[in-house]
């Protein structure tokens, strides 16, 4: 990936994150060399507490990591001798973001000039219950307003949705939307319906979020303008399927 296109993906990402509620400011990381890593596959080697992601250096933003020589989320590894980034002594990554175009997932998919599309994901180490932090903001969504706004309840389907929305206070032309997956639908790799929530702020129109395992979170951003509603599902399947591609099954970590 060239250089300022990278630096262009950085920069939109952080500018979405810093906006987007609940994930905070973030500053993006360097990087390791993982050409002197012992039996060198081209590939960084990712740590997210006892998870490890395998992805190419050049398609992953570092936004934080573990800062302490010894830090009790993540366990020690096979050999710390050898250079962060390598298989036997992964990165200690709190959050980052795999670098994928929507068209790896969603044939066709361009922004109006034709060009390719990004995703923006973010995968976090997360000890909270998302999905339950997700299915609450639904139900949030789904109550009328005190002040008289506009607020509609629906259902979308096909693709298989709840939607709960409220007038803007800024513009009530604006509607601001939950949705939530029908029951049998859809199942989160942890369990329970997808939820998507639209605040049409920033870069991004929506985002959601949920477990890909005890303790790995993953978040995505995006513009409907560029991944409708129908598409949504057949995305979400196609995210994870790379993602769990991705993950070393079985990561021999050292008994403590």
């Amino acid at each position: 990936m060239p250089a300022a296109v990278l630096r262009a993906l950085i920069a939109a990402l952080l500018v979405a994150c810093v906006a987007m509620a609940g994930v905070g400011a973030i500053a993006a990381e360097r990087m390791p060399d993982i050409s002197q890593c012992r039996g060198n596959d081209g590939y960084v080697y990712i740590a997210l507490g006892r998870d490890i992601l395998r992805w190419k250096p050049d398609r992953f933003i570092i936004m934080d990591l573990s800062g302490a020589d010894t830090d009790p989320l993540f366990p020690a590894p096979p050999d710390a001798s050898e250079p962060a980034g390598c298989h036997d002594n992964p990165l200690r990554v709190l959050r980052g973001s795999p670098v994928l175009e929507l068209s790896e997932l969603v044939p066709g998919a361009t922004d109006s000039s034709g060009r390719g599309v990004h995703a923006f994901l973010i995968l976090r180490l997360e000890n909270d219950d998302l999905q339950q932090q997700r299915e609450k903001s639904f139900e949030r969504a789904c109550e009328p307003p005190q002040d008289g706004r506009g607020h509609r309840i629906r259902t979308i389907d096909p693709p298989g949705f709840s939607e709960c929305s409220t007038q803007s206070a800024k513009d009530p032309a604006t509607w601001l939307s939950s949705y939530k997956t029908l029951p049998g639908r859809y199942t989160a790799p942890m369990g329970g319906p997808l939820v998507i929530t639209c605040l049409y702020s920033g870069l991004f129109d929506c985002y959601t979020g949920y477990k890909m395992a005890p303790t790995l979170g993953l978040t995505y951003l995006f513009n409907f303008s560029e991944l409708a509603l129908e598409q949504l599902l057949d995305f979400d399947r196609a995210l994870q399927a790379k993602i769990e591609a991705a993950r070393v099954k079985d990561y021999a970590w050292p008994a403590p």
